[in-house]
């Protein structure tokens, strides 16, 4: 504030004016040498318990412990996506409905969560699956029917829930499965949109 131009202060004013002018100048270099608003409006921390420590610390750590969870995890998934893989959190999945296949059960635009089965030899007949066509495509559909093949190999006939759909031509096997249907999150629709 010293630095600034001051030159308005060095015009004399007349009378009991300059006098109070002064004084007024003086408590002004006082005060912003003594720290000014700054100082006056810091407040005195009250030194922390014990107790408050050791929780600031647990918050601390537990925070620095999900931040770098979260990041590890992305990193994780980023990875797998440009290896062209599906990437997975604790065995679980995301995956967006593109097309009508699966209305109404499935609306377009919907986010569903696949988990990985424990044994894709057994899913039952009605689970959605999410799972891969020999071509590479990814689909959601529902089991209609398990067959056995002549090696004893379990195979299931999928087909969208939408009632113009046929059973897919592909029979579906085990090792082909991504996920069962965990449930869905509907995003919402846009004015104008279905």
């Amino acid at each position: 504030m010293r630095n600034r131009d001051q030159s308005w202060m060095n015009e004399s004013p007349a009378g009991e004016d300059h006098e109070r002018v002064i004084a007024l100048r003086e408590q002004t270099l006082a005060y912003q040498a003594a720290g000014g608003v700054k100082r006056a409006l810091r407040k005195e921390k009250a030194p922390l318990s014990p107790v408050q420590k050791i929780t600031r610390i647990g918050f601390g750590i537990i925070f620095w412990l999900l931040a770098l969870s979260l990041m590890a995890i992305m990193y994780t998934a980023w990875q797998t996506k440009r290896d062209g893989g599906i990437p997975s959190v604790f065995g679980y999945s995301l995956f967006r409905v593109e097309t009508g296949s699966m209305v109404p059960t499935l609306p377009i635009g919907s986010i569903i969560i696949a988990k990985t089965p424990e044994n894709p030899d057994a899913i039952p007949v009605g689970t959605i699956v999410t799972f891969r066509f020999h071509s590479g495509m990814v689909v959601t559909h529902r089991i209609i029917e398990t067959m056995v093949d002549p090696d004893g190999g379990v195979q299931y006939r999928t087909k969208g829930d939408n009632p113009i759909n046929d059973p897919d031509g592909e029979l579906l096997t085990p090792d082909r499965v991504i996920g069962t249907f965990q449930f869905m999150i509907k995003m919402p629709t846009v004015w104008g949109t279905d």
